[in-house]
């Protein structure tokens, strides 16, 4: 599991072949009220979460020299169309890193939910 004593940015440039692992913990929006769009295309929102047991897992690994995102057996986009793509964009943008990424994203929210009979 990844050590937040270190960021992303020391162990991705320090170690080509440390395989980084983080959860992203699922919420819930209890309310939500959309404010009008920003400039960069998001929204202002007013919101309140609640977080909950569920999780994504992003597997982080230093390799070629682009961004490759997988998302298997999901369905969610594997291009600018996912969120994790843009932020890792962001990410690479701010921290003038010239390196490539691979992304896993394993999400099984739907079977999670299915096994709790929600």
């Amino acid at each position: 599991m990844f050590d937040f004593r270190k960021s992303v940015k020391d162990i991705l440039q320090q170690d080509r072949d440390q395989n980084i692992v983080l959860k992203a913990p699922a919420k819930i929006n209890l309310f939500l009220k959309i404010l009008g769009r920003r400039p960069d295309g998001y929204h202002e929102i007013v919101s309140l979460m609640q977080k909950v047991e569920l999780f994504d897992t992003l597997h982080l690994t230093r390799e070629g020299n682009t961004i490759l995102l997988a998302c298997p057996e999901s369905g969610l986009p594997e291009d600018k169309g996912n969120l994790v793509y843009r932020a890792a964009e962001a990410f690479f943008a701010a921290t003038g890193m010239k390196t490539g990424i691979k992304i896993v994203l394993r999400s099984d929210r739907s079977g999670e939910l299915r096994r709790r009979g929600v």
